[in-house]
């Protein structure tokens, strides 16, 4: 199973998501962050698994049951998260470059 790693952009989103979302209903914020973790887990063991992504060079997976997207690049050693947004949001032509960093641990 490959590692995972966030980019500085999708962990901003997720934290973001987290707090308006925990602003009306905690208890949502925390199912919906494991959710979207848990959800990683497929690119990590079948990195192929999401769809072909909009930005070039990027796949991504729809999170069951929440209305979000996470959009995934491959890299020879883990799998690296550009971007986890709503999926009505319009997704940009690219992703801002920088570097990988752990998963939020938890979802608040």
């Amino acid at each position: 199973m490959k590692d995972l790693r966030w980019s500085e952009f999708a962990r901003k989103q997720w934290h973001v998501l987290q707090d308006y979302i925990a602003f009306d209903n905690p208890a949502a914020a925390e199912r919906i962050g494991a959710e979207i973790l848990r959800a990683l887990d497929l690119p990590r063991r079948y990195p192929e698994g999401g769809r072909p992504g909009r930005v070039e060079g990027t796949r991504e997976i729809v999170i069951s049951g929440t209305p979000y997207i996470a959009a995934y690049k491959i890299l020879d050693d883990a799998i690296y998260v550009v971007a986890v947004q709503h999926g009505a949001q319009e997704r940009p032509s690219r992703f801002p470059k920088e570097g990988g960093k752990k998963p939020p641990r938890k979802a608040n």
